[in-house]
């Protein structure tokens, strides 16, 4: 069974290989969790049923690649209508250059295989042209969740320009988004550097303020008491509202950013390969797959996780950093004929290499805020001798709202 991809996120093998079937990894997402198993149980091949090449997990094994010798390959384009029986009856795989190949027992007889080019939206034309649109139609959220989100939601696409938006939540839990753009408007805005300039600028100033002020509450984390740890959780929501005040210019829009920059790479002679290498890269990312911290993909609020450590770097000096990375790299091109052309191609590889930064220092903050706080939280209930679990926690105080929530313990004695 022979399966030819359109688009390979993690390196080509540049030659035929064979391996058996315990060297391979199977998922159904390319995420962050699926690279730290990979690495810890030395795989060599990643067959992902989804993925794409800016995704998370697709981006932290690249980093991971890069630092290496023998890399973990990775395929995720297709799919199968019966992908676990496929797996039982496979006793090894092979690849070569653009196909993957599996050699299966003889008792299979074949199964059929859908080809994606996951470069695009994972929404339909209908959906990014649907208002309301829901931008998490799998996310149910919490009443506590949405209640920290809902402000900087609203705020995200009113410094976009788009006014009167209000978010509410359906009876399933979902964020619904009243007179809200569809994310097609947002793609304008997202694909240009031009357009996004003063929306990104602020977003690098916000991130960077993020990062600072949780640098202050991690030094001030001793003789926590119960007035303390409230002010600290306020805080927190504040930066919360913060990063979310920044969310949706860059969700959803830059698989296709890096698509663009993809072919626009080939202006400069770069193949798709290369451009790829050239752009997928950040230095936080490494900096994080250095120390095997993989910080979580899975969704949630309150759920018992690590505290996730902060960057090194501030956003604004690692896009200056790969930038700089970057014009090194273009040192020996000659711009030569259509010097227009090649200069805007310049510009846009730039462009998708600031944008990567921002997109993985944007999940980076999400997991580094999200950590903190349900640590505040469960402490200040343990203040009152309430020992939860997360599970506990979210059996009881989730369809609060986060103002609920801290009144009871501003009442308490």
């Amino acid at each position: 069974m022979i399966f030819n991809k359109r688009c390979l996120p993690i390196y080509k093998a540049s030659m035929e290989l064979t391996l058996k079937k315990h060297d391979i990894c199977f998922c159904k997402f390319l995420t962050t969790e699926i690279v730290e198993y990979s690495i810890a149980k030395k795989k060599k091949l990643i067959l992902s049923e989804n993925g794409s090449v800016g995704c998370h997990g697709s981006v932290y094994l690249r980093a991971h690649n890069f630092l290496i010798t023998e890399p973990i390959y990775c395929y995720s384009l297709f799919q199968f209508t019966n992908i676990k029986t496929i797996i039982t009856q496979i006793i090894s795989v092979t690849i070569y250059f653009d196909q993957v190949i599996l050699n299966l027992n003889k008792t299979n007889k074949g199964f059929n295989l859908i080809n994606k080019n996951l470069t695009i939206s994972k929404f339909s034309l209908q959906d990014i042209n649907q208002k309301p649109i829901c931008f998490w139609k799998n996310r149910q959220l919490s009443v506590l969740e949405f209640s920290i989100r809902k402000i900087g939601l609203e705020k995200s696409l009113s410094s976009l320009g788009f006014r009167n938006v209000s978010c509410s939540q359906n009876s399933n839990g979902n964020i619904l988004i009243q007179n809200s753009p569809s994310l097609l408007e947002i793609l304008t805005i997202a694909h240009s550097p031009n357009n996004s300039h003063t929306s990104r600028m602020k977003l690098i100033k916000d991130y960077d303020f993020i990062l600072k002020k949780l640098q202050e509450l991690d030094s001030d984390r001793y003789n926590l008491n119960k007035i303390k740890l409230m002010k600290q959780i306020e805080r927190l929501i504040e930066l919360s509202e913060i990063y979310y005040s920044n969310f949706f210019l860059y969700h959803d829009t830059y698989d296709s950013i890096f698509f663009k920059a993809r072919h626009i790479g080939k202006c400069l002679g770069f193949t798709v390969e290369d451009t790829q290498d050239l752009i997928l890269q950040c230095c936080s990312v490494t900096e994080y797959v250095q120390k095997m911290e993989f910080p979580e993909v899975r969704k949630g609020f309150i759920y018992k996780r690590d505290i996730t450590s902060l960057p090194k770097m501030l956003l604004f000096e690692e896009i200056s950093r790969e930038k700089k990375r970057f014009a090194k790299a273009l040192f020996s091109i000659n711009l030569g004929d259509n010097v227009q052309t090649k200069k805007y191609a310049v510009e846009y590889l730039s462009y998708a290499i600031e944008v990567l930064c921002i997109k993985e220092r944007k999940f980076i903050l999400n997991k580094t805020i999200y950590s903190r706080l349900t640590k505040k939280i469960l402490e200040l209930f343990s203040l009152k001798s309430m020992k939860l679990t997360d599970v506990q926690f979210n059996t009881q105080f989730s369809n609060m709202t986060i103002s609920e929530l801290m009144e009871i313990h501003l009442n308490a004695n």
